[in-house]
């Protein structure tokens, strides 16, 4: 959450809310953030078209595949290679 908080440019407005003294401060700090304060006053199919977008930006499947190292943990070859398939039961996978 931090990540994406610091992507959409709201990390000084995440840490005025972790450092509120206060449950009114709090609230007043979650409220003042651009993205919750979209969410809030704009119409609801406009809410729903930009978070569709930025589900589509961060979950795709290219994302999904090589963000988190897929590529790298295989060899960068296909589940079918020989290679692939070799590491993967050196790795105690018996199934692949």
């Amino acid at each position: 959450m931090q990540l994406l908080a610091n992507w959409l440019g709201m990390g000084e407005a995440m840490d005025r809310l972790a450092h509120a003294p206060t449950l009114a401060a709090q609230r007043a700090a979650w409220e003042s953030a651009w993205f919750i304060s979209f969410c809030l006053r704009a119409p609801a199919w406009l809410v729903d078209a930009a978070t569709r977008l930025l589900a589509l930006l961060a979950f795709n499947r290219f994302v999904l595949w090589c963000g988190p190292g897929a590529v790298r943990a295989i060899g960068a070859c296909p589940v079918r290679c020989g290679r692939a398939r070799a590491a993967a039961r050196r790795q105690g996978y018996s199934r692949i």
